[in-house]
């Protein structure tokens, strides 16, 4: 099962007074630039409205701060539901759960790989 992916958008108004959902911006180090989205290839400012976490179709609402989306959507990619309990005050959204075999199965073959380079390495320096 491939990890499922959170982009944080922003609903905000334009000019003509219509509600749209845009990008939110951010800086180089991938954190969330506070009221900016992308809007048109361009940033503008907008300190209006709330962000969002949008994943398989849906919209997962993440409040009016930034910051606080952004530690929202780390809480959902790490699979922690506690912490994305602590800062949305909401449970996990279906699409979310993670499943506890799937990280089991992962961690298995980690380790079958890594003994598998111990071999191949040892069989290496004999030679």
């Amino acid at each position: 099962m491939a990890q499922p992916k959170y982009t944080i958008y922003k609903y905000v108004r334009l000019r003509d007074g219509s509600w749209r959902y845009c990008r939110a911006a951010l800086y180089a180090n991938h954190t969330v630039k506070p009221d900016v989205v992308n809007l048109g290839g361009k940033e503008e400012k907008h300190p209006e409205g709330n962000y969002y976490l949008a994943c398989a179709g849906q919209w997962i609402p993440a409040g009016p701060d930034a910051l606080k989306a952004q530690r929202q959507r780390h809480a959902l990619l790490s699979g922690n539901s506690q912490e994305y309990e602590r800062y949305s005050g909401r449970f996990v959204p279906k699409a979310a759960v993670v499943n506890p075999g799937d990280a089991i199965c992962l961690m298995l073959a980690c380790t079958c790989t890594e003994h598998v380079l111990q071999i191949w390495q040892l069989s290496i320096e004999t030679v």
